[in-house]
């Protein structure tokens, strides 16, 4: 059996890694076939689990494939009808308008070319409350699903397909369902949407409850899964403390809930006097139901499905008087996930979920009896199992893991969780004590969380490790933490020798000397280039989004030189205050120390620095020379006509970023700037029409062009006619919307890189 689920995982996971769907997977499967004839005992269960985990992969890719919404219809606007599925999810943008966003499962689409898609994620910006359950009919813009590819930063595709999301777009408007969907099926399979209809109740009774954001965002979480409202700094201070894992509902809530059930099935044993095989047998059955309703409540989110499965199998075991071993419950509940979603593997929450229970099984395998003590070291070898996980999918690891969990598990999963599960139970059945129960269970988020934001922002750099781990380095990393755990002394002391340089060891840099790397981040509409050499760093531009909340700073540049090992930048240079250039400002002028702050016009919040003049010169010790071309001591100018143009020289090499200039600012620096000739030139505002003319581009002569622009913008860049200048002028062209990150490498011998980072992203869901 053991082999056989092996076998199945290995062969699904194969499947979901492939590049493209190839019809030699029918050879392989063939010999694979012939080979399983020839094999005997386990080997022949692993080798039938494998060619069984690849069919069934298949099947879902070519599924998944047939789904995928034709290039031909990205971008245009289309009818769909279809019902609400999940927990949508109300924001307030910083602009003051509200969204929602959800999941629709699609009934039709019009027109029937557009057809192919069974789930969309939408936006929707209008007044009308969007329901769970709800049937809707709308005109939606859809384009197939697309991520941000950047070096250190997470890829929303990868989200995409893992929730098996076809398309996305945003909702023109709502029409009538009439005649849209038959009536017989408005009113049918109402029972797959009763337990987000509950969740929406639970989420609509917290909200009116309790008048703490803080507390009241943690409850949401732990409650119905929706933790949608907890801002980026309280992330911020969980992911800092090690314990992220307390805010999603995970195996451990699953399993005290279990407990809990199983518990009140043995008191009720106890008040009406039953044999002792039906008291277990009814302990057992509440333990399940408990357990299923807690994770029906949380959206039957990936842990909780794996805590069901492993429960499930724990149970039968128990009632057919059989011990219950702890492999094969696991390994079964991984193939049946993946059997049902062989993407599932994509997220973090899988390897997670999966390596954290895992480690504790082999942890306690090497363990006698459980004790005070045991805990104590069971929580210190699980912090190190967080060191190479947390360093491969988050950039880093919490010093102060075990303390904080060591404190925090009891004190939110003894009592904050059963204190608002009782509340949802009283809540559910109308009784009044639930706004007690629930106010009991925030005031203790009360007093915890602003103590611990405190506590952190002060702490931050001593308490959180970031880890740069490269793919070679994670099978050692992987093999040390198992060796922590075995008694022999000498076989600890090699693991921990092996995962204590990650601990240690702050990433650095992977530029060689004498070369400067130029990196054009990939931040959709908007613009962030990196410049470094030699321990030194420049930004500029920050990307677009919420200048006080999520934005391109936080989410992508960050990141990347969080991965590289900048400490600190040499500049930073705004070279306007439009958002989809200065939103990040003042959240890198918070995060790192910046020596030299250039702008075109102060960007909002920001209070030191001063604007870019032109003719401002500096320079590296490695010999780079950065000129500042504009603007000068010039009024009336509009924003994008101020921006910095800056001008850098790498030895025989010259870049010109211009910011978002029109024609006429063109004209005025070839006038003044009679040496404009650049081989590499950023193309300006994105490749609009209204800049980069055809003099313009015949004085600078770029050898290669990059735009910045987002894929399938809605202002349709880079403009067609700038595409042909360049074209003409036989440039090399690059975009980040197709790329992703781009990166460049100048030697100080004249020899030159790119790299594409999406060219490293080759899979058949992308």
């Amino acid at each position: 059996m053991t082999a056989l689920l092996g076998g199945l995982i290995g062969g699904v996971l194969m499947m979901s890694m492939l590049p493209v769907l190839s019809p030699f997977i029918l050879l392989a499967l063939g010999a694979a076939f012939v080979c399983l004839l020839c094999l005997k005992g386990l080997a022949r269960f692993g080798m039938g689990g494998a060619i069984l985990g690849v069919v069934l992969g298949g099947v879902f890719a070519a599924d998944y494939d047939a789904r995928r919404l034709p290039t031909s219809c990205s971008g245009q606007t289309v009818r769909v009808t279809g019902r609400v599925d999940g927990l949508p999810v109300q924001q307030r943008r910083f602009q003051g308008s509200q969204q929602q966003r959800f999941v629709l499962d699609v009934v039709s689409i019009e027109p029937r070319a557009c057809a192919g898609p069974e789930r969309l994620a939408l936006s929707y910006y209008g007044g009308q409350r969007v329901v769970a359950g709800e049937w809707l009919a709308l005109d939606a813009r859809l384009r197939r699903p697309w991520g941000l590819a950047n070096p250190g930063a997470y890829n929303a595709q990868v989200s995409y397909a893992r929730r098996g999301i076809d398309a996305v777009g945003a909702v023109r408007k709502r029409v009538p369902l009439a005649h849209a969907v038959e009536p017989g099926r408005l009113a049918s399979g109402r029972w797959r949407t009763l337990h987000h209809s509950l969740r929406e109740r639970v989420r609509r009774g917290l909200i009116e409850s309790i008048s703490d954001p803080r507390a009241r965002s943690v409850l949401l979480a732990l409650t119905i899964g929706d933790s949608a409202a907890i801002d980026d700094t309280l992330w911020r201070v969980f992911q800092s403390l090690g314990i992220t894992h307390l805010l999603v509902v995970s195996g451990l809530h699953v399993g005290l809930v279990a407990g809990l059930g199983f518990a009140f099935g043995y008191l009720l044993q106890r008040l009406c006097p039953v044999s002792h095989s039906s008291a277990r047998a009814i302990a057992c059955l509440l333990a399940l139901v408990s357990a299923c309703a807690y994770a029906a409540l949380a959206g039957f989110s990936l842990p909780t499905q794996r805590a069901l499965y492993m429960l499930n199998c724990a149970i039968l075991a128990s009632l057919l008087t059989r011990r219950a071993g702890a492999v094969q419950p696991l390994l079964l509940a991984a193939a049946m996930i993946l059997s049902v979603n062989p993407l599932a593997a994509l997220g973090s929450g899988f390897w997670l979920s999966f390596g954290a229970v895992c480690a504790l099984l082999w942890w306690s395998a090497w363990r006698a009896r459980p004790s005070a003590v045991s805990w104590l070291t069971t929580q210190t070898y699980m912090g190190l199992v967080m060191v190479p996980l947390g360093g491969w999918f988050f950039g880093g690891a919490s010093l102060l893991s075990v303390v904080a969990n060591g404190l925090l598990i009891p004190l939110i999963g003894l009592l904050v969780v059963p204190l608002a599960l009782l509340g949802v139970a009283a809540f559910a059945v109308d009784w009044s004590v639930f706004r007690g129960l629930w106010g009991g269970a925030a005031l203790i988020l009360e007093f915890l969380l602003p103590w611990l934001e405190n506590w952190v922002a002060e702490s931050h750099d001593r308490i959180f490790r970031s880890i740069h781990l490269p793919a070679a380095s994670l099978p050692a990393a992987l093999i040390a933490v198992t060796l922590l755990a075995v008694p022999a002394a000498v076989v600890r002391l090699v693991g921990f020798m092996v995962i204590l340089p990650f601990l240690v060891v702050r990433p650095t840099s992977t530029i060689t000397p004498g070369t400067t790397r130029v990196t054009v981040l990939d931040v959709g509409q908007g613009t962030a280039v990196v410049i470094q050499a030699e321990g030194r760093a420049l930004v500029y531009d920050t990307g677009g989004g919420d200048p006080d909340g999520n934005n391109m700073a936080r989410r992508v540049v960050l990141p990347y030189l969080k991965q590289q090992g900048v400490r600190a930048l040499d500049t930073l240079v705004i070279s306007h205050p439009d958002r989809d250039h200065s939103a990040g400002a003042v959240a890198l002028l918070s995060a790192l120390p910046v020596a030299r702050l250039r702008y075109g016009e102060r960007p909002a919040g920001v209070y030191s620095g001063r604007r870019c003049r032109s003719g401002e010169t500096f320079r590296w010790p490695g010999g780079q020379v950065f000129r500042f071309l504009a603007p000068a001591n010039e009024p009336h100018l509009d924003s994008n006509n101020g921006s910095c143009v800056l001008q850098v020289t790498l030895g025989a090499s010259r870049l010109l970023l211009p910011g978002d200039i029109d024609r006429s600012r063109e004209r005025s620096l070839l006038r003044y700037w009679p040496d404009l000739v650049s081989d590499w030139l950023l193309v300006a505002h994105h490749g609009s029409g209204s800049s980069s003319s055809w003099t313009w581009l015949k004085r600078v002569r770029p050898r290669q062009a990059v735009y910045t622009y987002g894929y399938a913008n809605r202002f349709g860049h880079p403009h067609p006619d700038v595409v042909r200048r360049l074209e003409a002028l036989g440039a090399e062209q690059y975009a980040t919307a197709h790329g992703g990150a781009l990166v460049f490498d100048f030697h100080s011998s004249g020899t030159q890189k790119a790299v594409q980072k999406r060219e490293k992203l080759r899979f058949y869901w992308m």
